[in-house]
């Protein structure tokens, strides 16, 4: 499991080319005998300059709104048959 924050344009094309590298080398992975492993992912998505624009105090909330709805979402595509990408975008 991991996290991965990325603040910025086009959120889909970041999430869908990291993970298509990754199923990539693990498909290498397999062909070499290793343990197959499943890549599911939660990842949101937020207007950067609106973030920018937000005291301090308020970006401390927004991140932990972030990180919440980001597990949420992680957790949804791992039970519904991992190997998955959920994303969403919130308003802040």
């Amino acid at each position: 499991e991991s996290k991965l924050l990325s603040i910025g344009n086009r959120l889909r094309d970041k999430v869908t080319n990291s993970v298509e590298s990754a199923k990539s080398n693990n498909d290498r992975l397999k062909r070499m005998g290793e343990r197959r492993i499943t890549i599911s992912v939660g990842a949101v998505g937020i207007h950067s300059e609106r973030l920018k624009r937000l005291p301090r105090n308020d970006v401390n909330e927004i991140f932990q709104r972030i990180i919440k709805k980001a597990d949420e979402l992680l957790y949804l595509a791992k039970n519904n048959g991992r190997n998955q990408v959920r994303i969403a975008r919130i308003d802040i």
